[in-house]
């Protein structure tokens, strides 16, 4: 009895047992008013939290053909505003590559750049959406156009400028890792597929 018993039990679990094929995850924390501006005389200047510049957290999921990254904000607002949000990855094999969203007045929805370090790339495949409503960014990459990595780490990044046409407009900065601006050398933990 006790050995139908044992392989009973151990069948529930292979069955509730979630897949390997199932993402792995990671978050990035990000504390309200940790965003930068840059004085005149080229100093920065914590100036605390600014819509479209103050991140909440990060997560990046590292599914079997994609690799998705949602930036929360704090307050993502429709208005005068520039912003990007900016996340750079590097894989085990050391590569890296940029992918910025950028929107403002006239392109709400924004749009994608993928880049290595020397010019942009060709990535078919990879997509964006802002939510205003859910103050959010999502960015899917294929796997393939990162040479499908068993890991991933990521440094991010949040730029709000005001009115481009504006010579005296300020720009924000909140690198979205929970450090000062300066010292935006670390990154996430390997997120592993």
């Amino acid at each position: 009895m006790r050995r139908i018993f044992v392989a009973a039990f151990t069948a529930a679990l292979v069955i509730a047992t979630p897949a390997v094929a199932e993402a792995r995850t990671a978050h990035i924390k990000d504390a309200k008013g940790d965003v930068y501006t840059m004085t005149g005389q080229g100093e920065l200047v914590k100036v605390g939290s600014i819509p479209n510049a103050d991140l909440r957290r990060t997560t990046i999921r590292h599914r079997a053909h994609r690799v998705v990254v949602i930036g929360k904000y704090f307050d993502l607002r429709k208005n005068k505003d520039f912003i990007t949000y900016a996340v750079q990855l590097r894989t085990n094999t050391g590569l890296t590559r940029d992918i910025l969203v950028d929107a403002n007045p006239e392109a709400r929805r924004g749009e994608i750049h993928f880049a290595g370090p020397k010019k942009e790339l060709r990535c078919k495949g990879i997509t964006h959406r802002i939510s205003y409503r859910a103050n959010t960014v999502r960015i899917s990459i294929p796997r393939s156009c990162l040479k499908r990595p068993r890991y991933i780490q990521a440094q991010v990044m949040a730029v709000a400028v005001g009115d481009l046409t504006d010579p005296n407009s300020s720009f924000f900065l909140d690198n979205g890792m929970g450090k000062r601006i300066p010292e935006n050398e670390d990154w996430s933990r390997k997120v592993r597929r």
